[in-house]
């Protein structure tokens, strides 16, 4: 197969920066890109345009928030009106044999984002409405409203999420045999087995009579891009399909497309993000993410989570600590779910609550910043909730807390997203974010040596007494990885006091029991330490505070 960037322009092989003209966009939709703010494309736009103005079936393998949406969706506006511009001459109406392309999403949100840019491409062009040439079609909505649409508008583009553009295919109001674009956004989500039923149906029927000789177009889109993604591809009659991936030389065949799919993950991560974690037993997560979100200086937020269910009521906890959130989950209706992105992107509330499902897509640029309270599955999962941030090659932080007995999760990510991906461990300190360095380690272990040797001296008659917390990392300068406490008792009643202070009742050296101690500002834990450990009990004294 040819390679994607085969074809450069002169401009580019003379060293100039690529334009919307040197890719082969029509003058009419290079100034309306210009209009919206992208008066120039990015690196991936380049490299993809070209090859689908041709009608060459491409897969676009691209970090998240580089702009993979319009590197295909410009192209399929501009040949759906070239060929009803050709359709009008013969004296036939736009979209009267159906749509020209059918777009696929793996989520409401991103399938109506895809629709959005779509009908801003088009905006009103000689009298007509181009907000009628995008169709959506999308679990959640009406279907008697989206038959009617179709009927009445005859779009040439249809967006839609697998089942419902299943469901209209098979009942006949959308008409995707002679459809000559398919286009699979979040590919590699398609590609799972929830979706396997209406994407077979999609894969068989879209296009099945696409005119010309080249066929049906296949468009492949994914900031991660998997290997049996690829195959499903081959499968459906697409082995020659190309690649367009960074640093990639170009398309090539499927097997060059299996090799990249192995690659390190980073490379599928916007460049400008820095990746940290913080550790913290599972307990006091939400604290820790309170205290992180105020510390990051982010302005606006993404949280994930693992599962939906646990949404709202994180949303309660967090919003009567006093964070300005909403979420957005699977269980919420079509306006709901709307209502909740407007709130975020107005600027409403500064932190958006959501799980994978709300992830795919989602486009943001106001995010700054995302927040992992619950682990994701793995590298792949991780590299798509990251993307939210750092949109475009702006700055972003990526914070991941993490429970002491999952730490060792974090050097997995590492590993899997490999490049120059490195996490960096940070403490809650002073409050601000602060990176562990070799001094905090230093300064902890010799916190550590004289509470040990405090303790054994006893103290003020009291005899001592071991627990597990004797042997922890209690580190007051590095943020107590042992979650050991000690209390500070009031009154003089309970004299020790460590660098976390709990809310759970500590210790003091001598004198009778520490009391209830402050909130610290250290958040970091080790594995191994039993939270509320003994440090000393003291005699006949009474309890402190």
């Amino acid at each position: 197969a040819a390679t994607a960037d085969a074809d450069g322009r002169a401009g580019e092989a003379a060293g100039e920066a690529p334009t919307w003209a040197s890719a082969g966009v029509p003058a009419g939709l290079a100034a309306r890109l210009a209009e919206l703010g992208a008066p120039s494309p990015s690196p991936v736009q380049a490299k993809s345009v070209p090859a689908l103005l041709e009608g060459r079936s491409v897969a676009i393998k691209s970090y998240t928030g580089s702009g993979k949406t319009l590197a295909y969706l410009v192209p399929v506006v501009a040949r759906a009106l070239a060929a009803a511009a050709e359709a009008a001459r013969e004296g036939a109406s736009p979209g009267d044999g159906g749509p020209y392309a059918v777009i696929v999403a793996p989520s409401r949100e991103l399938a109506m984002q895809i629709v959005r840019e779509g009908q801003s491409l088009l905006g009103r062009r000689a009298g007509d409405d181009g907000h009628r040439m995008v169709q959506q079609a999308i679990g959640g909505a009406s279907m008697p409203r989206q038959i009617d649409a179709l009927r009445t508008n005859r779009p040439l583009i249809v967006v839609g999420t697998p089942g419902r553009l299943a469901d209209l295919s098979r009942e006949g109001s959308l008409r995707t045999h002679g459809a000559s674009v398919l286009v699979l956004d979040e590919a590699d989500d398609l590609a799972a087995d929830n979706f396997a039923e209406p994407m077979g149906r999609l894969l068989a029927h879209v296009g099945k009579n696409a005119p010309g000789d080249q066929g049906r177009q296949l468009v492949l889109v994914s900031a991660t891009l998997a290997q049996r993604t690829l195959e499903a591809a081959a499968a459906a009659g697409h082995a020659d399909i190309e690649l367009v991936a960074p640093g990639a030389a170009g398309g090539a065949s499927v097997g060059a497309g299996e090799r990249a799919a192995q690659a390190g993950l980073g490379e599928s991560l916007p460049p400008n993000l820095t990746h940290a974690y913080l550790v913290v037993p599972r307990r006091h997560a939400y604290d820790a993410l309170r205290r992180s979100l105020r510390a990051s200086g982010v302005s606006r937020a993404a949280v994930f989570m693992n599962y939906a269910r646990r949404l709202p009521d994180a949303e309660q906890r967090l919003q009567a600590a006093g964070v300005s959130c909403v979420s957005l989950h699977g269980g919420m209706d079509k306006i709901e779910r709307g209502n909740a992105l407007s709130k975020y992107r107005r600027g409403d509330v500064d932190v958006l609550l959501l799980n994978e499902v709300g992830a795919r897509g989602l486009d943001v640029p106001e995010c700054d910043g995302v927040f992992n309270l619950e682990l994701p599955a793995d590298g792949r999962h991780y590299v798509h909730r990251a993307g939210r941030a750092g949109r475009m090659n702006r700055e972003g932080l990526v914070l991941t807390i993490v429970d002491p007995a999952e730490a060792f999760v974090v050097n997995k990510f590492e590993r899997e997203l490999g490049g120059d991906v490195r996490f960096m461990e940070v403490v809650l300190r002073e409050g601000e974010l602060q990176e562990v360095t070799r001094e905090m380690k230093a300064e902890a272990l010799d916190a550590r040596r004289q509470q040990r040797e405090q303790r054994n001296a006893g103290g003020g008659g009291a005899r001592a007494h071991h627990s597990e917390v004797d042997d922890a990392e209690a580190d007051p300068a590095y943020g107590y990885r042992g979650g050991a406490r000690a209390g500070r008792g009031r009154g003089g009643r309970g004299s020790g006091r460590g660098a976390y202070a709990g809310r759970d009742r500590g210790r003091g050296g001598g004198g009778g029991r520490g009391g209830r101690g402050e909130y610290g500002d250290q958040l970091s834990y080790n594995a191994h330490a039993r939270e509320g450990g003994r440090g000393g009990r003291g005699g006949r004294g009474g309890r402190g505070g």
